[in-house]
């Protein structure tokens, strides 16, 4: 046979490349092996050993050893830890790489952010708290201020409300001092904002400045403190890619226990003194035999119901050497507890920068956010609210008329009882059905900037903000009738109402910073200088109209008769100076020095600049050569002290220094007609000036074994030249006093945090708390006092203190009602005994000794304080495994709330129901009550300490577990980290505070707010 030499050559050829090919592959592979230990030679299982830039990884078992295949000798491996420094090896011709890990220095290294700019932690001289946000934030939060509840000292946050989308947290950094608003300044990403537009799983990092040398290099809005959100960006590699999501359930935290039909009757009867339940209604009552005229009704319970929520998260980074991105979205699905009360939010976020030069970076963030709110045209909370409603309805009364199928009103909502002397029942559970408030809010964000790196240590960086918010809102009241058992009208109203609201607000914001650092020898300085200018604009415009052809028709044109329109605008224009320098020698004495001068249009010219200066020093005494025998116990001791000032421009009005003119003011002619004219309906001040907090501050930083980090403050704040409106004698004939500086308050106290962090093989564990101790009060109100309802500012008491009655017990018997003062002509036994103070002054002295034996509003005391003494926080968890667990305990103490009115009352009102607590009364039968007796005189409604309630509590906040799978199977499926969690929010409140939510906003003096919520939710985290 002949042979091919060419076939058989390229036969060969081929052989040889497979060959050559197996090798340089074999030769490219390399396993790697090794142990992991810590310094003291301890194996550290359950190490990170992760080949960098690709999802190729492993972890150490049991005893520290691991091995690994990467794809060549240029491969990189990062060794990590929790609690440990990372380590990143290049392999290089190694086989066996044995890897020793130190401990992670806490509250050291850590890198915290400032006022424009960053500094770590060891080096700050002010009071900052920080907490760094998790790749996954898995607690069922609604709104992003909740977040900090529990987690710092100093910062006391209240969550007043559970509406969905209107679940905006109350947050006040060390106490209050101002009657305006005391909400801190927020700043995400160099723009002014509030934290319910951000999305939880996009923050990086939450700084908290708290005292004036930290937060006066931002001047006049951050007299309440300034919280520095930085979100995330995008990290040099491979696109990285994380989805969250979670689905909970929802339902109150309390819900008030309201008296049963039966009991109400009874109650009712006793109350008005008639028969107007006789026995015989009472028994179709109990034995259901006419339901639709005789019901029992629970109303909280027909009201409100366990609701679901649902939040997905996606985000994907990535970048290089020269650019990095990092985009997200956000889905949160929100219904409400209460009936047809439910709230959507959809987030975008997009950040990007990019060194086009090695002198040149640019960059971009930009966000939006709309939030679409649903709710039943009837309030919520108020007086006429739905959640006074409850009270107001009667038991008696059924949801609707469903016991007999011929009857004409067969179906419909109930309106009235079968008691003839009965009210018309305005059913809360028909009133959260009837009409639409639908609201949307259009969020979108933007900031753009350039950083010129000028010449070594020297920068400049210019940026431009804007913000656009636009509120849509539309409001449709039908026209219904209801009826009675019997099918009369009880209700009617015949005119449907549509109101369309527009509110835009715009905000351009233009900085500039100039930064310069220098080293010399062991001396470093920094040095920044800056300009700012922020122009405001809201647009509001709202229209009415009545006559709509029927109830389907929701748009303006379908009524028939405008009832209003009108249009407004304001305006805001500030413009700062500001500096900053800072002094380092050798990481051991450090000192600084802000100072900001703001001009702002609301203060009139004389006054429109404010200058606001701040110095701080601090001593890191475990740098000296003699503490170095401490280095092994102390790793850091730092001595902190601060003096500065801060200003306050938030009073609410655009233009206080303007004398506001009102039309409609109309006069009357001589000859009985009426003239439309304008009159000043508030008076202006000229004189006005900034409100100005002066505050200082000493502290200790100590980190103990590297494993326990202690901070410890004594902070004094005071607030000078509060802008307040005073009374004006009636016969000016004007109603709106005018803005004057007339106010000082003091606020002063103590905090203390620490967190342990440590491990034992592969669990790692750790346990933090924190706790604030704060003293309130008005220094000086220029001899005045006022009364914002049942409250008083008044010199030397706590801002907003309770104001009212002191009771002193239940009257047994007449004896009793004839030896006392004398309340009124209708008091007797079973009534609040109040106690007659010592109002007559008999020698002269200024001082009251003596009682008048009359009861009248000059007994009216002190009788408590909504702002608590102590605010704490507690938390801890493990690692081990895969298994993770968290726990964070959140609560007050020495708080008072004030409990009258809805639900808690005497029942002079003659038709709203009771909390349980009044089923004990006071009857010659049971003279050891806890309550007074039914319909008695009105000073057992006045506002007294009888409805001031100990609301002090300690609540479960967040719990969680969860389960991490291991990398070895999440490998084969391409996915870097698969965790699936379970965990709840509010879960357990420990408090003798009954029937309400003991959390509450210091300016809620009712009992109608919309119920705070408990969730359990179950979720997933799924990184790539």
């Amino acid at each position: 046979m002949k042979k091919n030499p060419g076939k058989l050559r390229r036969i060969l050829i081929l052989l040889g490349l497979v060959m050559f090919c197996g090798l340089s592959v074999w030769a490219q592979e390399k396993n790697i092996t090794g142990l992991v230990t810590d310094k003291y030679g301890e194996a550290i299982p359950g190490c990170s050993v992760v080949e960098k830039g690709t999802t190729n990884g492993t972890i150490t078992g049991i005893n520290g050893k691991y091995s690994i295949k990467v794809s060549d000798a240029t491969a990189v491996v990062v060794y990590s830890f929790i609690g440990m420094r990372s380590q990143d090896v290049i392999i290089g011709n190694q086989t066996t790489i044995n890897i020793i890990l130190e401990d992670e220095m806490i509250g050291v290294d850590e890198v915290v952010v400032i006022g424009y700019g960053t500094q770590k932690k060891a080096n700050l001289t002010g009071a900052v708290a920080s907490m760094k946000i998790d790749e996954s934030v898995n607690q069922p939060v609604t709104n992003t201020s909740q977040l900090l509840q529990g987690r710092m000292s100093g910062v006391q946050l209240t969550q007043a409300s559970g509406q969905p989308g209107k679940d905006g947290a109350t947050i006040n950094i060390r106490g209050i001092g101002t009657n305006g608003n005391s909400n801190p300044m927020v700043i995400v990403d160099g723009i002014e904002r509030s934290l319910g537009d951000i999305a939880p799983s996009d923050i990086e990092s939450i700084s908290v400045l708290k005292d004036a040398a930290s937060a006066a290099i931002y001047g006049a809005r951050a007299a309440n403190g300034v919280i520095l959100v930085t979100t995330k960006t995008g990290q040099s590699g491979e696109m990285k890619i994380n989805f969250n999501s979670y689905y909970g359930w929802q339902e109150a935290t309390v819900l008030p226990d309201i008296v049963g039909a039966v009991e109400y009757a009874d109650m009712i009867n006793i109350a008005t003194g008639t028969e107007r339940y006789t026995p015989e209604m009472i028994q179709k009552i109990k034995d259901g035999s006419d339901r639709d005229r005789f019901a029992q009704t629970n109303w909280g319970d027909e009201l409100f119901r366990v609701a679901p929520l649902q939040n997905h998260y996606l985000s994907f980074s990535g970048g290089n050497e020269k650019s990095n991105y990092f985009l997200s979205m956000n889905y949160m699905d929100q219904e409400g507890i209460m009936l047809n009360t439910n709230s959507k939010r959809y987030n975008l976020r997009g950040k990007f920068d990019t060194q086009i030069k090695s002198w040149l970076k640019v960059g971009l963030n930009m966000d939006g956010s709309i939030r679409n709110t649903e709710e039943p045209v009837a309030d919520l909370t108020g007086d006429n609210g739905l959640i006074n409603l409850m009270f107001f309805d009667s038991p008696v009364a059924p949801v609707k008329y469903l016991a007999d199928p011929n009857s004409p009103v067969y179906g419909e909502w109930g309106a009235a009882d079968g008691s003839p002397d009965s009210y018309s029942v305005k059913n809360a559970v028909f009133k959260s059905y009837l009409g639409e408030n639908l609201e949307d809010q259009q969020r979108f964000n933007t900031r753009v900037y350039a950083l010129f790196n000028l010449m070594e240590g020297l920068t400049f960086e210019t940026s431009l903000g804007y913000k656009y918010n636009n509120q849509l809102a539309s409001k449709y009241n039908p026209a219904f009738e209801t009826y009675d058992a019997d099918g009369n009208v009880e209700i009617q109203k015949e005119e449907s109402r549509l109101m369309n609201l527009n509110i835009l607000k715009t905000t351009v914001l233009n900085e500039n910073i100039l930064k310069y650092n220098k080293v010399v020898d062991k001396h470093n300085f920094n040095v920044l200088l800056g300009h700012s200018t922020q122009a405001y604009r809201m647009d509001h415009f709202q229209s009415v109209k009545e006559g709509f052809v029927n109830n389907e028709v929701h748009e303006l044109d379908g009524g028939s008769t405008m009832i209003s329109i009108d249009g407004r605008a304001n305006e805001l224009n500030l413009q700062s100076f500001f500096g900053r320098v800072a002094y380092n020698y050798n990481d051991r004495y450090l000192l600084e020095a802000n100072v900001r001068r703001d001009g702002s249009s609301r203060f009139p010219t004389d006054s429109k600049y404010g200058t606001f200066p701040s110095f701080s020093a601090a001593w890191r005494i475990s740098e000296e050569s003699f503490a170095e025998s401490l280095t092994d116990i102390f790793s850091n001791i730092k001595l902190r002290g601060s003096w500065g000032m801060l200003g306050n421009q938030e009073i609410g009005e655009y233009y206080p220094h303007a004398s506001t003119w009102g039309l409609g003011e109309n006069y009357l002619n001589p000859d009985g007609s009426v003239a439309g004219g304008s009159a000043i309906t508030e008076l202006k001040n000229s004189k006005l000036k900034w409100e100005t907090t002066e505050s200082y501050n000493v502290g200790v930083d100590m980190t103990v074994m590297n494993k326990l980090n202690v901070t410890a403050d004594y902070f004094v704040k005071k607030t000078r030249d509060v802008l307040l409106r005073l009374p004006l004698p009636n016969s000016i004939g004007i109603a709106a006093a005018p803005f004057q500086n007339a106010g000082e308050a003091l606020n002063r106290g103590w905090e203390l945090a620490a967190d342990y962090r440590n491990r034992a093989g592969a669990f790692t564990y750790h346990a933090g708390f924190n706790i604030t101790k704060i003293h309130n009060e008005w220094t000086d109100l220029q001899g005045q006092e006022f009364y914002p309802n049942q409250r008083v500012h008044r010199e030397g008491e706590a801002m907003f203190s309770y104001f009212g009655y002191e009771s002193d017990g239940i009257f047994q018997d007449e004896d009793e009602v004839t030896n006392h003062a004398v309340q009124t002509n209708k008091t007797a036994p079973g009534d609040l005994k109040i106690k007659d103070q010592l109002t007559v002054d008999t020698n002269g002295d200024g001082i009251p000794d003596e009682a008048d034996g009359i009861i009248n509003e000059d007994d009216r005391v002190i009788i408590g304080n909504p702002i608590p003494e102590f605010t704490y926080g507690f938390n801890g968890g493990f690692e081990v495994k895969g298994i993770d667990f968290s726990f964070l305990f959140q609560g007050v103490q020495n708080v008072d709330r004030y409990t009258g009115g809805t639900g808690n009352h005497s029942g002079r009102s003659d038709r709203k129901n009771w909390i349980t607590d009044w089923t004990d009364y006071w009857t010659p039968e049971n003279t050891d009550a806890s309550h007074p007796r039914l319909g008695g005189e009105p000073l057992n409604d006045q506002t007294s300490s009888f409805y001031i309630w100990d609301a002090s509590y300690l609540r479960l906040k967040n719990i969680e577990i969860g389960y991490s799978l291991p990398g070895k199977w999440t490998s084969q499926i391409h996915v870097d980290k698969l965790r699936v969690y379970v965990g709840a929010q509010n879960l357990l409140t420990f408090s003798d505070f009954k029937h309400w939510d003991p959390e509450r906003a210091i300016g809620n003096t009712s009992n109608q707010a919309y119920p705070l919520t408990k969730t359990v939710s179950v979720g997933v985290n799924v990184r790539f």
